[in-house]
């Protein structure tokens, strides 16, 4: 950054390079102390003075660690007793074929 503002623009004495390079090397250790102060997981792009910014990334932190809802959420009764349906699923059948 710095050397590509000293390539723009034209400063005709070395106390105004020094001035400027002062300004460049401040901001940058601005900038370091910064990220040593946000956590890993942020980034600097999602770092921003909105507080609502921050909410909706918080929304969706936690919508992501919720699992998905099921497909079914309602089942269709039982035709059979239980008794009956556990009768049928232990036979020979099944376990011959594997399931």
């Amino acid at each position: 950054d710095f050397a590509k503002a000293v390539g723009i623009e034209e400063i005709k004495t070395l106390d105004a390079f020094f001035e400027k390079a002062q300004k460049y090397i401040a901001y940058e250790e601005k900038q370091m102390t910064a990220d040593v102060r946000r956590p890993k997981g942020q980034e600097k792009d999602e770092v921003g003075p909105s507080c609502r910014g921050n909410e909706r990334r918080k929304d969706k932190e936690i919508r992501e660690s919720k699992s998905p809802p099921s497909k079914f959420t309602g089942y269709t009764p039982l035709n059979a007793p239980r008794e009956q349906i556990l009768a049928e699923v232990s036979s020979v059948d099944f376990r011959k074929a594997g399931i």
